[in-house]
């Protein structure tokens, strides 16, 4: 509950269980839903005025998934191709983690 009021994500919940845009401002479902990619806004800032950025989101990623962290909620990014290969060990390139920065504004 606390993350939530300290973070903004990809996107939000509405009470009515509707994802709304967050960080990203629109988003695209393909390949039936296997694949996603997300165009973030480029007005949301980090405290020191640079713009937050998809290598951000990937950077943090990686950083919960680290299996020396052992963070419960890693598992929620177990969805991401690779993710939990890589949270247990069993693959050690956080490359073959199934998301990637495209450019400075998408994922």
């Amino acid at each position: 509950m606390v993350l939530s009021q300290l973070f903004t994500g990809l996107v939000d919940l509405t009470p009515e269980w509707s994802f709304i845009p967050g960080v990203a401002r629109r988003w695209q479902i393909l390949d039936g839903g296997h694949r996603y990619l997300f165009h973030l806004r480029d007005d949301f800032l980090w405290s020191d005025g640079t713009t937050v950025t998809a290598e951000d989101f990937i950077f943090g990623w990686r950083s919960k998934l680290k299996p020396s962290t052992w963070e419960e909620p890693a598992m929620y990014l177990f969805v991401l191709k690779g993710a939990r290969d890589y949270y247990f060990g069993l693959n050690n390139d956080p490359d073959s983690i199934g998301a990637r920065a495209v450019d400075e504004l998408t994922i």
